[in-house]
């Protein structure tokens, strides 16, 4: 069987959600299934390391699809010419699109729809793109692939699918654990953590204004560390720590290695994540691998992948992450509930597992 893969977000050094779960799927996938072809679809110059057996086929198929435009180009022009040149039998993409000029069965991966929530955490001619396509997308795709439950029911609400078409899959860790990993960046002080794109949905400034509020509340060393690259190209974010009283007690990494995010989550005091809207949220799982008690959202899926390993509150009040930040370091049983909870819930969440659910739904077209 020919396996075509869409595979646009394997980028190398810049794997965030949707490269991610391509990438961790699709290694297991050709392992799992060695006398089957996959075919990867790239849009530009791809790394040898996702190039994970003998039985991976890259193309690189033109143009570089980083624009609406060039996006309608790639799927419903010059991909449909190589999938038929390659003989296809199914084609798989990660990132929510698919080609509606193909007669191929396709399966979709929709990690969310946040788009539709709000339309200003995207680009105004990504949102219109999104919006429009998103519903034939859906349509044309054979099977769907979303990440959590909440995903599911959203995309039912939203596009009135039949149920029966979606199949929820799981995100997971990918880290590696190492208790021997040393980093020059090493917080001697206990620190909240957050982990990820510093984007308006994962609203980080209400997390600082909260940080702030309880620094004026309680005199003590904790300090906040932000890790994630500035997603939005704006300074504002910048502009207002350096203009904060606690500035010194506010630590921002854009770009870290592995070992060092390691570091950064052995030795967190918890994870502070408090987005918006995540279809998933995948530093939630991240912190549940080091035991480390959360502070969430109540909103979208992280109730749903977090459960009983946080505590939570309504993204907008700042007063109340305040005050679930003074909780967490005043009430220490509840502190090591937590712990026990996140090393519990870690365990279901697996790659392999996601992966060998991916297989089953492939073996359906053999």
């Amino acid at each position: 069987m020919h396996i075509g893969i869409n595979a646009r977000f394997l980028l190398n050094q810049n794997l965030e959600g949707i490269g991610v779960f391509t990438h961790q799927i699709c290694k297991r996938l050709a392992s799992l299934m060695p006398n089957h072809a996959f075919y990867f679809y790239f849009d530009r110059k791809y790394d040898n390391k996702f190039i994970y057996a003998n039985n991976v086929i890259p193309r690189i198929v033109y143009p570089s699809a980083r624009h609406p435009i060039l996006w309608k180009i790639w799927f419903d022009y010059t991909l449909p010419k190589q999938l038929k040149k390659d003989k296809i039998d199914l084609f798989i993409s990660f990132d929510g699109y698919c080609s509606l000029n193909t007669d191929l069965p396709q399966i979709v991966c929709v990690h969310d729809i946040a788009f539709e929530h709000n339309k200003t955490w995207t680009p105004k001619l990504h949102y219109q793109y999104m919006h429009h396509y998103t519903p034939l997308f859906l349509e044309k795709a054979d099977r769907i692939i979303t990440v959590s439950e909440f995903s599911k029911q959203d995309i039912i609400r939203c596009f009135n699918v039949d149920e029966n078409k979606i199949e929820v899959i799981y995100n997971a860790s990918s880290i590696v654990e190492d208790s021997n990993v040393q980093s020059d960046r090493k917080i001697e002080s206990p620190y909240f953590l957050f982990i990820g794109a510093v984007h308006p949905r994962k609203n980080v400034l209400n997390l600082i204004k909260a940080f702030e509020l309880f620094k004026q509340k309680n005199k003590n060393d904790i300090k906040l560390a932000i890790v994630g690259r500035n997603a939005w190209f704006n300074q504002s974010l910048h502009h207002y720590i350096k203009e904060s009283a606690i500035k010194d007690d506010i630590i921002w990494y854009e770009k870290i290695d592995e070992q060092t995010k390691i570091q950064l989550l052995q030795d967190a005091y918890c994870l502070t994540f408090l987005s918006h809207f995540e279809g998933f949220g995948i530093p939630l799982v991240e912190a549940m691998q080091f035991g480390l008690p959360i502070i969430c959202s109540d909103n979208s899926a992280l109730p749903e992948i977090a459960k009983d390993a946080a505590i939570y509150a309504p993204s907008n009040d700042v007063e109340a992450i305040s005050k679930q930040m003074e909780r967490i370091v005043d009430d220490k049983i509840l502190y090591n509930n937590l712990k026990s909870n996140a090393k519990k819930r870690f365990v279901d969440f697996n790659w392999d597992k996601s992966a060998m659910q991916f297989c089953h739904l492939i073996k359906n077209y053999i």
